[in-house]
C-alpha cells in the first residue's frame, strides 16, 4: 500500500493512514522470493507428524480472526448516507438546482442527528470498512533473506526498490476503514445549509467539497504470525486441558510456533524485545515438560496470558 497526504489536520494522531478506498473485502497473496522456492516451503513431515496439520490450525485461527475483525469493524450505513447525500448536493449545486441541494443536505443532517445520538462517543464513524488478508508465505530463512535485502537497498538509498520491496514485506490482517469525522463534518454541512439559503451556492460548494475531503481513513494490523504462533498453542492446550498429549505432534507445534514467534521478529511486528523473550523460554520450557513428562498447565497458562499481553501491545 502506497501512503498519501489525506486532508486531516485535526487527526493529525492518527497512528495509520493509507489511501485506499476500497469498499469490498479482498485476500493478497505475496510469495517470498527465492532462487529455489522449495526451500521456502516447510518439509511434509518432521517427527512422523504431518505438517499439514500444524497448517490446518493455523488457516482455521487466521480465517475467525478475519471474521471477528469483519464483525467488529462494521461500516454503519447512515454514514456513509450523509457522505453519498453530500456528494449529490455538490452534483445539484453544479447543476444551479438549489431546491434539490438543499433536499439533499436535508437527508444528510438527519442522517447525522442519528449517528450523534446513537454514538455519541464517536470521533470517527466508519463509513466503510476493507479487511484483507496479507501473507508473505516463506520460512523463516527467507524471511531473513528478504528482510536483509530490504535493509541493504535502504543502507544504498535505493528508496524506491525498498519501497516495492516493503509492499510485499507483511503478512498480516489489514483493515482499513473510511470514516467521517464527526467534530467537523457536521458544521460543514450545516454551514453549507445555511449557505444555500442565503443564496451563496458558489460559497456552500466550497463548504461541502471541504466535507468530502475531510473524511479520513484509518488502519489496524493483526500480525498473522502472532496470531500462527497462538493458533498452534491453543492446541497444545487443549491436549493438556484433555489429558492426550501426543508429544511428537507436541513437539512439532511448539516448534512452529517458535519459528512463527521469530519470523515476528525478523518483520518488525514483535519490537518489544523483553515480550519475545519471555515467551521462547517459556515455550521451551514446556517442550522440555512435555518430553519429560513434567507438568504443564502452569506454563501453558503463562505463555497464553503472555500472548494476549503481546496482542495488546501490537
Amino acid at each position: 500500500m502506497k501512503p498519501c497526504n489525506i486532508r486531516a489536520p485535526m487527526f493529525a494522531t492518527m497512528i495509520a493512514v493509507t489511501c485506499m478506498f476500497i469498499f469490498n473485502s479482498s485476500y493478497a497473496k505475496a510469495v517470498g522470493s527465492s532462487s529455489n522456492p522449495a526451500k521456502a516451503m516447510k518439509p511434509e513431515m518432521e517427527g512422523g507428524v504431518k505438517k499439514s496439520h500444524s497448517d490446518q490450525l493455523q488457516q482455521e485461527r487466521i480465517a475467525k480472526e478475519r471474521a471477528e475483525a469483519e464483525s467488529n469493524f462494521k461500516p454503519i450505513a447512515e454514514a456513509l448516507g450523509v457522505w453519498e447525500q453530500t456528494r449529490m448536493a455538490v452534483k445539484y449545486l453544479d447543476e444551479k438546482d438549489t431546491t434539490k441541494a438543499s433536499a439533499e443536505l436535508e437527508k444528510a443532517l438527519g442522517k447525522i442527528d442519528i449517528l450523534l445520538s446513537e454514538h455519541p462517543n464517536m470521533d470517527l464513524i466508519p463509513m466503510s470498512t476493507d479487511v484483507r488478508i496479507l501473507d508473505f508465505v516463506a520460512d523463516e530463512a527467507n524471511v531473513k533473506k528478504m528482510a536483509k535485502q530490504i535493509k541493504t537497498e535502504v543502507n544504498k538509498n535505493e528508496f524506491q526498490l525498498a519501497r516495492e520491496s516493503l509492499r510485499d514485506f507483511s503478512s498480516e490482517i489489514n483493515i482499513s476503514m473510511t470514516n467521517l469525522p464527526m467534530a467537523v463534518y457536521p458544521l460543514a454541512i450545516r454551514n453549507a445549509a445555511k449557505l444555500i439559503s442565503e443564496d451563496k451556492a458558489a460559497e456552500a460548494k466550497a463548504e461541502l467539497i471541504a466535507a468530502l475531503n475531510s473524511v479520513v481513513i484509518t488502519e489496524q494490523t493483526i500480525p498473522l504470525p502472532v496470531i500462527k504462533a497462538q493458533a498452534l498453542l491453543e492446541e497444545v492446550q487443549r491436549q493438556s486441558s484433555e489429558e492426550k498429549i501426543n508429544k511428537k505432534e507436541a513437539n512439532v507445534l511448539l516448534n512452529d510456533a517458535q519459528e512463527q514467534l521469530r519470523i515476528a521478529q525478523e518483520m518488525g511486528y514483535v519490537q518489544h524485545k523483553e515480550d519475545y523473550a519471555s515467551l521462547q523460554a517459556s515455550i521451551k520450557q514446556l517442550k522440555n515438560n512435555v518430553n519429560h513428562d513434567k507438568e504443564e498447565k502452569g506454563v501453558l497458562t503463562k505463555i497464553m496470558d503472555d500472548l494476549k499481553g503481546l496482542k495488546r501491545k501490537l
